[in-house]
């Protein structure tokens, strides 16, 4: 006997073939024990005559010694051959089992696949029909099979025992069919209230009787796209019925009451096409009563807009005597009104489009509206530039910022312009207009008094126009009017001009000091010495000399250099000195690199040595210089140090006397 059982994914015989061959050879190995067991015969004294003969009258001491029947065992050919036979025997009844066994590969492998399923993932997921009935065909199928099945079967010599092999394969079938059969119904259920929400809806919204223009437009559009959705509705209806066919067919769980649902569908379905029928019979009857309410909405916004007009044409709205925040709530409400026409109006010209109707022009309600909107900016306007006159008046030049409020002035500008253009004839327009251009004709003093750049010097001349004593961090607009500052427009200007270019200058003259502070000389080695230094390259040098010359040149061209000039003019000077040391200390390198390597030969110190004499001293001061540049290489330093120019001059007549005399030696 052996049974079939599942470990994994594998099919395997409990116990295998090869324990039925170790019990052959367990067999084979006691029937030779149990022979060698027995008493050996030739000992025994019954047959000693025969085993122990007389010889010359004297019977031999001690029985022979006996065959070794173990040897004759292990050497019989029968013996071997019943043993191989047995075992092939056994193979062949084995391989009758493993070719039953392989009828149930089939039922390892759906075993195998339902084992690896994820039963979760199965669950939310969104299946169709065919999903469905697929799984319910196959698990069914699996479930009647694996039932069918017998429990034991005799294939052979073997009896094959597959009890445990079904016990493990319903399970797992059982496992994937508990969960079709939860989602099916629980998808089917979904998509049937669906419908009959659906259907319901849709029967109370066609068999309602329209009675504003919004429900005729909401009814004759309901009833056009409730034709376009009925071919996307009977698709739904047919997928609700096959999956509640397949419910019935499997016979999965399902509640009562939703079959008892289910089965108002298919009526429910046919009473609402009944009733889209009755509807699109009825549609031109409804379009033509559409337009008939339409076009009294029409005229009673007409008549609402003539009485909004009447109202805001009132006397009171136009008079600079009315109080501001009375006729600001007054003309609230009317714009609040005026909005809603406005919106009804687009709602019904945006109706007259849909159903290709003929647009109607709201002229009277769109002038009435834009002037509207007028008076309103009129009033608060004037009492916003009032407020904010009155906040300018009583700010401190120091916390105004010039842009924002000049930004802000050119605003109620353009604003008071829109009004006296739109607006009728009316005196508040003119007195606004009034505030607003003298706000804006203060703006480019107070921009001037507000800049940075006037200093104490400044304020000073400004004191001395208004006689009064101006101190800039408690000055206010106020306090500029009092001083009637703004009377002098041309001369605060003109100071004011002045400061910014005298702060323009010198921020000129600052860049051309920051130049300065970083611009070095590139020192290299001379030859292979470390001690021994000559200047690189001065290309670089040389143009920052010639854009800081020129740039020194246009500040002391201004008529504003006043203040600043003695430092103008110091800088100037360092930069002419600059200049001029630059040729002669360049001069004196290229003379004392020529004449270095002369003179360092001894032959030529001997036959010259006065000019070898004066040679040393310019050598010397010539490394003492590149020594000190080489520690500090700031060009403008170095260039101007006391005494440089005069010293690099010396040198230079030096050098040019050797350069003489070595001409007359050769």
């Amino acid at each position: 006997k052996t049974s079939l059982r599942l470990e994994g994914s594998t099919l395997f015989s409990d116990p295998p073939v090869e324990e039925f061959r170790q019990l052959i050879d367990e067999i084979g190995q006691r029937f030779k024990d149990c022979v060698l067991a027995m008493p050996r015969l030739i000992i025994d004294n019954i047959f000693v005559s025969y085993v122990r003969p007389i010889v010359n009258k004297r019977r031999e001491e001690g029985p022979p010694e006996p065959p070794n029947l173990e040897i004759i065992l292990d050497d019989d050919p029968k013996m071997e051959e019943l043993m191989i036979r047995m075992c092939d025997t056994m193979g062949e009844a084995f391989e009758k089992v493993h070719e039953y066994a392989r009828m149930w590969e089939p039922f390892r492998v759906y075993f195998q696949e339902n084992q690896q399923m994820d039963l979760k993932q199965l669950t939310e997921e969104e299946h169709d029909v065919e999903f469905f009935a697929t799984s319910l065909e196959k698990y069914d199928r699996q479930y009647y099979l694996a039932e069918k099945c017998p429990e034991k079967m005799t294939v052979g010599a073997f009896m094959v025992d597959t009890m445990e092999l079904k016990k493990q394969l319903k399970p797992s079938t059982m496992r994937c069919l508990e969960v079709i059969h939860k989602i099916l119904p629980k998808k089917a259920k979904e998509l049937l209230d669906q419908l009959i929400e659906f259907a319901q809806d849709a029967n109370a919204r066609l068999l309602n009787i329209p009675s504003s223009t919004k429900e005729y437009v909401e009814n004759i559009s309901f009833i056009n796209s409730v034709q376009e959705q009925m071919s996307s509705v009977d698709d739904d209806t047919m997928v609700v019925r096959e999956l509640y066919d397949l419910i019935q067919k499997f016979v999965v769980p399902c509640d009562a009451e939703d079959m008892a649902t289910y089965m108002t569908l298919e009526p429910g379905m046919a009473s609402l096409r009944t009733t889209i029928d009755k509807s699109v019979s009825e549609l031109e009857k409804k379009k033509n009563e559409f337009r008939s309410c339409l076009e009294n909405d029409i005229t009673e916004l007409g008549r609402e807009v003539r009485e909004v007009k009447e109202k805001a044409d009132q006397p009171m709205i136009l008079d600079p005597a009315s109080e501001n925040t009375e006729i600001v709530s007054y003309l609230s409400n009317l714009q609040q009104r005026m909005d809603n026409l406005n919106d009804r109006a687009q709602e019904y010209r945006g109706y007259q489009k849909k159903f290709q109707m003929e647009l109607t022009r709201f002229d009277e309600l769109e002038e009435t509206h834009a002037e509207l909107k007028l008076k309103h900016t009129l009033w608060n306007v004037q009492g916003d530039f009032d407020t904010v006159s009155k906040e300018w008046g009583e700010t401190k030049l120091s916390d105004i910022q010039p842009d924002a409020m000049s930004a802000q002035v050119t605003r109620y500008v353009k604003t008071t312009f829109q009004l006296d253009k739109g607006l009728p004839p009316n005196a508040i327009v003119p007195q606004l207009k009034a505030k607003v251009g003298k706000m804006k004709e203060k703006m480019p003093t107070i921009t001037d008094l507000c800049t940075p750049n006037l200093k104490q010097r400044h304020w000073a001349q400004l004191s001395a126009l208004v006689k009064k004593d101006m101190k800039p961090d408690q000055l206010t607009v106020d306090d500029l009017d009092e001083m009637e500052i703004f009377e002098i427009a041309e001369q605060v200007q003109e100071i004011s001009g002045q400061a910014s270019s005298e702060a323009n200058l010198a921020n000129m003259l600052q860049m051309v000091e920051d130049v300065w502070k970083k611009t070095e000389f590139f020192v290299l080695n001379h030859r292979d010495s470390k001690d021994v230094f000559i200047l690189g390259g001065t290309e670089d040098v040389q143009i920052a000399l010639d854009d800081s010359l020129v740039q020194i040149s246009t500040i002391l061209g201004s008529r504003h250099v006043g203040p600043i000039k003695p430092k103008v003019e110091d800088m100037h000077n360092q930069l002419i000195l600059f200049s001029e040391t630059l040729d002669a200390w360049l001069d004196c390198q290229h003379q004392w690199l020529y004449l270095e390597s002369i003179f360092t030969a001894p032959d030529i110190q001997r036959q010259l040595p006065d000019e070898a004499k004066d040679f040393a001293v310019v050598d010397k001061s010539w490394k003492e210089i590149m020594r000190d540049v080489k520690k500090l290489p700031k060009a403008l330093r170095a260039c101007t140090a006391p005494g440089r120019l005069e010293t690099f001059q010396q040198n230079n007549q030096l050098l040019e006397k050797i350069q003489k005399c070595l001409e007359e030696y050769s």
